[in-house]
């Protein structure tokens, strides 16, 4: 099955916050947010964001949000549930030309933290061709380690 890509409207958030892996619910914590609440405002914060659609259900959600209003770096996020396992290959392929165009939006480049415990995230990552940084830092409220992820124009 192939992915759908779609542009991202806030009855998607209802959709996927009960479907969240419990990858993401895991680096959520670090967050005084509740998940769907999270995921609200990563959708109303963000210059650009998209649904992943399978077979018609939400299986994923991603964008790029303004890191503040006088920065020119982008803020990158994706927010899945299983249903991305079946379409994997589908979802891969679409990710880095997404990723390419958050780039062309934010003229300093793309950044973020990702959970250090979170290892597809981080082989997606990479696959994406981000960069992170050798060692992770302690993160919210419970100190939890998470690599910064960053990605510069060439």
């Amino acid at each position: 099955m192939a992915a759908r890509v779609i542009e991202a409207r806030p009855g998607h958030v209802d959709a996927l916050a009960p479907r969240l892996r419990p990858e993401v619910l895991a680096e959520m914590r670090v967050s005084a947010l509740p998940p769907r609440e999270l995921l609200r405002q990563s959708l109303v914060n963000s210059k650009s964001a998209w649904t992943v659609l399978s077979g018609g259900a939400v299986a994923a959600m991603f964008g790029v949000a303004y890191r503040s209003l006088v920065s020119d770096v982008g803020v990158p996020w994706l927010l899945s549930s299983q249903l991305v396992d079946g379409i994997w290959l589908s979802f891969a392929r679409h990710s880095r030309v997404f990723v390419h165009y958050m780039l062309s939006l934010f003229p300093c480049g793309l950044e973020n933290y990702v959970d250090a415990e979170y290892s597809r995230c981080i082989a997606w990552l990479r696959w994406c061709g981000f960069t992170l940084d050798a060692a992770p830092v302690p993160m919210g409220r419970t100190g939890a380690p998470f690599y910064r992820f960053w990605m510069r124009r060439n």
